[in-house]
This record gives C-alpha cells, structure tokens and sequence, in this order.
C-alpha cells in the first residue's frame, strides 16, 4: 500500500511539473485573479527560495531520504505515521530529482504573497502536519 501510495506522489508531482513547464512558458494561468494562479518560476535553492549550491540541497535531499527510510524501517509505527514518512519522502525524491536532472527546481503554485512551490512541497508540509498529529496521538495513550 504504502508503495502504490509512494508511486502515486511521486508520478503526480513529476507530471505536474511537466505540464507547468509545457504549458505556462507563455505567461501564468489565474484561477482567482491575482491571489490563486499557476506561473512557472524556477527555484535554484532550497526552500523559499534560499540561495544554496545544488551540490549542497541535492546532498540535504539525500540525508533527508536516508533518515526517513531508516526510520520506517527502524521500529513500527502507526499507519498515520507511515504516511507521513511517504509524504516527506516524495517531496525530498520529487524536487532531488529535479535538481539532478535540470539543476534547479520547477515551481508553478502561486497563493497570494506566499512563496511559489510545487506538488514535492506541499507533500513536505503536509508530512510536517501528520507527524505533529501523529506525535500528539502518541502522546495522547
């Protein structure tokens, strides 16, 4: 389950970023005027956009990876607790290989003043939240 679910994060961040660079070269596309729009920016950092060499956020990928799969697999956890491991997994593989690849970042989500993200991103914020969830059920028995 948890592969099928790994897979499906992962072809659904990559595709995306596909489309957002086949189909926003030409300008952003505004889903609700100026606040919610898709616009094609690339990200050459890390998160927010930080200046960091590719070599150095590709390697922080790489350690992110590595302590998420060794925690899955170091001891059980709850299936909440999975899922938030997957979460933070595809976002980490899902922008890694963008940088492998391209070298920067392929960002196309644009929400008010917030910085733009993508699909990888938004796993990545979502994991953060299932595992406070998770944490705080723990510590709820």
């Amino acid at each position: 389950m948890y592969l099928l679910l790994s897979l499906g994060l992962l072809i659904a961040d990559q595709y995306t970023k596909y489309l957002a660079r086949t189909h926003l070269a030409e300008g952003p596309l505004r889903l609700l005027g100026e606040q919610v729009q898709l616009s094609l920016h690339y990200n050459h950092g890390i998160a927010f956009s930080l200046p960091v060499p590719v070599w150095l956020s590709s390697a922080l990928s790489v350690l992110v990876i590595a302590v998420v799969v060794w925690q899955l697999w170091r001891r059980p956890y709850s299936a909440l607790y999975r899922v938030a491991g997957v979460l933070l997994l595809n976002g980490a593989v899902g922008n890694l290989l963008d940088r492998l690849i391209a070298g920067k970042v392929t960002d196309f989500i644009a929400v008010g003043g917030f910085p733009i993200f993508n699909l990888a991103d938004t796993w990545v914020s979502l994991a953060v939240l299932l595992y406070a969830v998770a944490e705080w059920q723990a510590r709820q028995r």
